[in-house]
């Protein structure tokens, strides 16, 4: 399947690349949302102390944890199937959410393997 781009990446707004990246890799991206998840889940039990060994660079506590509960509830709600798995992902990379989510992806980069080893490349290239 060819892929049609109607702007340029530079015009593109993260929403627009969450889904070119959807399309160019989604086995990768099932991966990182379960990734995700795991995370999301992990901070939720116990933000303070993880933000003793962290800090983050996008905001104080209350705003992390307000993005870590609308992803874990976009993962949550929507079940992974080939009609909404990528409207579910697009929805992760949603206006502030997208910080968080990019994070993750960055984060992610670090610890996985791939299916596809173009997948990081193209993470650095559309968001990093």
């Amino acid at each position: 399947m060819a892929l049609v781009l109607s702007h340029s990446l530079s015009q593109m707004n993260t929403e627009d690349k969450a889904n070119l990246l959807f399309q160019l890799f989604p086995e990768d991206v099932a991966k990182f949302q379960n990734y995700l998840l795991l995370e999301t889940r992990i901070f939720l039990k116990n933000p303070e102390t993880l933000l003793l060994v962290w800090k983050s660079k996008f905001g104080t506590l209350p705003i992390w944890k307000h993005l870590a509960t609308k992803s874990k509830t976009i993962l949550d709600k929507h079940p992974q199937n080939k009609n909404t798995a990528m409207a579910k992902f697009r929805l992760l990379f949603e206006d502030y959410l997208s910080d968080y989510s990019v994070h993750y992806l960055e984060q992610y980069l670090s610890q996985a393997s791939f299916t596809n080893q173009r997948f990081p490349i193209a993470v650095h290239l559309f968001f990093l």
